[in-house]
């Protein structure tokens, strides 16, 4: 274990050293009918072009182009309907009956529109300024061509992906799976769920939204049971649920015990991080099954410290496990309704509720000296950000603001 809590270590190295640590899972290959929500391993191109075939846009006749001039009369030797092709290639002086979306048959270059035509039965006579050639068809490969790209690498796939992908002749496709997070709280305070919360209990806050945040960062995540700060008990907690996923988080755990508990494991740095809240961090590797190494995180024990720290440096591993490319929520510059204080020396986060104006995002602090340690959470939708060196900001200043619930 080693220990570098003496000084302050940068926000922005720090986060980059530990996202340097967590590499991509490895991908799976899941049907399309699973796919959705995974993150593409590699770029997906066509493997058929988008229509497979030249399909009809209108009612009418198949037809060669410089047959189907005014007043001319063309043979109908047969028909088409939209997922009943014709056998029949049209020859000159032929003409195919189709309806809108059945593939045009062989030989014919245009449609005719009915019209356009003078249906006799088993012939026609052409009208209204014939076909020329393409009209009334859409070629193969107008709207994807085989071959081009539909998917790139680290995109997470949406409902519209999976369509087009079927539609271009993918039945499968490689994604990185989700991760599996533990979350495990630590505080001889806290008990389960479901037990009583007598005197000088509290309640397992921080397993519960850190669980939620994992799950809403993509994860596949199991809270479990809170366990007591001795060595022993956190020892026997973190050897237990480090081999059960991906990547593990401790919240409130005192650095030492928990780098001496994953020891036996692997190894964990401990900082402190200019950042407020949040300062104290621990990251570190801890060895699984068959020589898997998982991520550890740890994190304060403070409900809004442990989720800032989850958004500033779990989230963005979570998403680094999926092989995402966009690790960042998104930002807006917001002004505040309110003053909001910042540190001289260190990076400060500020729980906040965004609404807009006609000028634009607005952002009230949800902290107040009556509510600073769950309550924010609850109220907040963004996370503003005041730069090191900024003792405070004036209602009215603007402050970058990560936005943690997309807008409707």
């Amino acid at each position: 274990m080693s220990d570098s809590a003496t000084q302050l270590e940068p926000l922005d190295r720090w986060r980059r050293r530990v996202l340097a640590a967590v590499p991509a899972l490895e991908p799976i290959e899941l049907s399309l009918l699973d796919a959705r929500g995974g993150v593409a391993a590699g770029e997906l191109t066509a493997t058929r072009p988008v229509p497979a075939h030249a399909v009809a846009t209108a009612d009418g006749f198949a037809v060669r182009a410089g047959d189907a001039v005014e007043a001319s009369t063309l043979g109908v030797v047969g028909q088409a309907q939209p997922g009943r092709p014709t056998r029949e290639r049209v020859h000159t002086g032929q003409a195919v009956r189709l309806a809108a979306g059945a593939v045009l048959p062989e030989g014919a270059d245009a449609v005719l529109a009915l019209a356009q035509a003078d249906d006799r039965g088993d012939y026609l006579v052409v009208s209204g300024g014939g076909a020329g050639l393409g009209d009334h068809v859409r070629p193969a490969g107008e709207e994807v061509a085989e071959g081009a790209q539909l998917v790139e690498a680290g995109v997470r796939l949406r409902p519209g992906h999976l369509g087009l992908l079927a539609a271009a002749g993918h039945t499968r496709v490689p994604v990185h799976p989700h991760p599996r997070v533990s979350v495990l709280a630590v505080g001889d305070e806290l008990v389960d769920l479901e037990a009583r919360v007598g005197p000088g209990d509290v309640a397992d806050v921080n397993g519960v939204a850190l669980n939620a945040m994992a799950r809403a960062a993509g994860a596949h995540a199991v809270r479990h049971p809170p366990v007591r700060g001795d060595a022993t008990s956190v020892g026997d907690a973190v050897e237990g649920t480090v081999g059960n996923g991906d990547l593990l988080v401790v919240a409130g755990a005192d650095g030492a015990v928990l780098g001496g508990a994953l020891a036996a494991l692997g190894d964990l740095e401990r900082v402190r991080v200019a950042m407020e809240p949040g300062a104290e961090q621990a990251f570190g590797l801890g060895e699984a099954d068959s020589g898997r190494w998982v991520p550890v995180f740890g994190v304060p024990g403070h409900p809004v410290a442990a989720a800032v720290s989850f958004e500033v440096f779990v989230r963005p591993a979570i998403r680094r496990l999926q092989g995402r490319r966009d690790l960042n929520r998104p930002r807006v510059l917001a002004r505040l309704a309110t003053p909001l204080s910042g540190c001289c020396d260190r990076v400060a986060f500020a729980p906040v509720s965004l609404h807009r104006d006609g000028a634009g995002h607005v952002a009230t602090p949800t902290e107040t000296p009556h509510a600073h340690a769950v309550a924010p959470l609850a109220a907040a939708d963004g996370l503003a950000e005041i730069p090191a060196g900024v003792a405070r900001l004036e209602a009215g200043d603007r402050v970058l603001t990560h936005r943690l619930v997309a807008p409707d």
